[in-house]
């Protein structure tokens, strides 16, 4: 990953995509399919870009994107490492989780935690 300038992930099929947690945390933009937890954590313009999955025409159009906001990358690596601190670090999670037990013992269940992006 020191070498990597970027991180290229089409994938047709994704869960929450540890994967791209590992590049963000690294400071990597992010080029990944827009299917499964990606688009959780990827969000175009802040720290990467999404692709139709499967779509090779939209893949290609989305890493020119990415090639020409290069003056971008550094800010879009900075973003994607903010978005791991806050909200899939475990310390976060197990807070939110947590809590939701807390809620649904108490029987205040009225929302679901939301992750912010």
């Amino acid at each position: 990953m020191k070498r990597s300038t970027s991180f290229v992930h089409p994938t047709r099929y994704e869960g929450s995509s540890l994967v791209t947690l590992e590049a963000m945390i690294h400071r990597r933009p992010v080029v990944a399919s827009a299917i499964g937890g990606i688009p959780d954590k990827v969000f175009p313009g802040r720290n990467g870009l999404l692709v139709k999955p499967g779509d090779v025409d939209d893949l290609t159009a989305q890493l020119r994107a990415a090639l020409a906001a290069r003056a971008q990358w550094s800010e879009w690596g900075a973003e994607s490492e903010r978005i791991v601190r806050s909200t899939f670090d475990w310390p976060v999670v197990a807070r939110q989780t947590l809590a939701l037990y807390h809620e649904l013992l108490a029987g205040n269940h009225t929302s679901h935690p939301t992750r912010s992006g």
